[in-house]
């Protein structure tokens, strides 16, 4: 091979490894340079979230903040613990299944502005972490549609070891996002306990504290009042019913409300705190519930049993919650059961 030919090959290959070197910086410089923070939904430092606002096309704003480790739901009601926990996590490990395909991306990004719900958050200093978008699922029914604010590129996120669109985990209602206890108060908070059944007043009865001890007296004015001996373990026992004490759903919005509220409650429980404070729950019979009262039994035992499962009870907020027999059982007591 002659010299000036090797020569040759040897600047075709210098040329070669320049042009490569070229194309790659500019590569790399074009790449240092884009914009991927349309991708990056998952926020690692959980425990960094403070603050997260939700907006509703239908004009509904939720707000939930943490204070000393417990949510709120806009500043006025504790937050479902389970809720709460689900948005979370779907904030924190939320993966990219893909990207839709240009085509599609038209119809998606109109179907987030008309049914998106908007997600805020924000750190402990008040400085906002992410801002975004979750819509619906594809035809498939496979993942969801997020869009970064400011973006116009969608994407299509799941969540590990989750089937389902992802949007229910941001769109509950105020009284979806609240805890769903009725009472959760400590028995040595409590100084009088009233139990008006309005069915059966001489089973009702005013519980008081008295220095190390109890009296137990009739709920109502126009009854005779008791010398009747208390048992005091009883008491104490009692009281701790109100300890924890849950519904199965705030019933705000249920069928045929004023109906149920029209009606004379079956019991009327009002709570005396030593703090000052009074709590008060009426408890009323469901309407299509009236053919499970049992006819067979006498006094409190005829509205109150295991075969009217539910009930509506109203506090001195006015909510509604849907209760449980079986739950509440314990605290309905006659008069009688504290005699010593």
């Amino acid at each position: 091979m002659s010299k000036s030919r090797i020569v040759l090959i040897i600047a075709v290959i210098v040329l070669a490894l320049v042009a490569f070197f070229v194309i790659k910086a500019g590569s790399d410089k074009k790449n240092r340079n884009y914009d991927f923070s349309f991708r990056e939904f998952a926020v690692e430092d959980i425990e960094n979230v403070e603050k997260v606002l939700l907006f509703k096309r239908d004009g509904e704003r939720i707000q939930l903040n943490r204070k000393k480790n417990v949510w709120y739901v806009n500043d006025k009601y504790i937050a479902s613990s389970t809720a709460v926990a689900n948005l979370l996590s779907a904030v924190k490990n939320v993966k990219i299944d893909y990207v839709p395909p240009d085509a599609a991306v038209e119809n998606i990004m109109k179907s987030l502005m008309y049914n998106g719900i908007k997600v805020e958050l924000y750190d402990k200093s008040g400085e906002a972490i992410k801002k975004f978008y979750v819509g619906d699922s594809p035809e498939n029914s496979i993942g969801t549609y997020y869009l970064m604010e400011g973006s116009a590129s969608p994407l299509v996120l799941s969540l590990p070891g989750f089937k389902g669109n992802l949007r229910v985990r941001f769109s509950y209602t105020q009284d979806e996002w609240r805890d769903r206890i009725v009472y959760n108060i400590k028995p040595d908070e409590i100084d009088e306990v009233s139990m008006k059944y309005f069915f059966d007043k001489d089973n009702s009865f005013l519980l008081k504290r008295i220095n190390y001890g109890f009296t137990i007296q009739p709920a109502f004015e126009d009854l005779k009042k008791s010398n009747t001996r208390v048992n005091n373990d009883f008491a104490k026992a009692y009281l701790l019913g109100f300890e924890n004490k849950g519904c199965e759903y705030i019933a705000n919005n249920i069928e045929g409300r004023e109906d149920i509220l029209t009606r004379l409650p079956i019991v009327e429980i009002g709570l005396k705190l030593k703090t000052g404070k009074s709590k008060k729950l009426d408890i009323f019979m469901i309407p299509n519930l009236d053919n499970e009262v049992d006819e067979d039994k006498d006094g409190i035992n005829k509205y109150l049993n295991e075969s009217v499962l539910r009930y509506i009870a109203r506090d001195e907020n006015n909510d509604l919650f849907l209760i449980q027999y079986e739950v509440f059982k314990d605290i309905f007591v006659s008069a009688r059961s504290f005699n010593k």
